[in-house]
């Protein structure tokens, strides 16, 4: 159950702010400090990015280790992002798209 002084944390510093949307889910224990460090992690490198480029990996780019062809998406500032299938890189992962009227899978190859 959410606290009278945990409301009224969320509304005088906002949901939308990263770190109190961290504060607020270490209290109310939906996520660990953990995940908390990933999430804000990814944020530092991904928030504010501006997709420039979406395609998936040539055969070059995959070499002799990979069988499923994962989605790259290449940003302005020359940085990317693909999915692997796990946190080692054994080959290419899928992505899932959350969309307001329509969700959907974006497959490997």
């Amino acid at each position: 159950m959410i606290s009278f002084s945990l409301l009224k944390e969320i509304k005088t510093r906002g949901v939308g702010d990263y770190p109190s949307t961290s504060i607020i889910n270490l209290k109310l224990n939906i996520m660990s400090k953990t995940e908390i460090k990933w999430q804000n992690h990814a944020r530092k490198l991904l928030v504010g990015k501006t997709i420039s480029h979406v395609r998936y990996l040539t055969k070059k780019e995959m070499g002799d280790y990979w069988y499923k062809n994962p989605l790259l998406i290449e940003f302005t500032d020359g940085t990317a992002i693909l999915s692997q299938s796990d946190d080692e890189g054994n080959d290419g992962g899928a992505y899932y798209y959350f969309g307001k009227k329509k969700q959907e899978v974006i497959p490997t190859l």
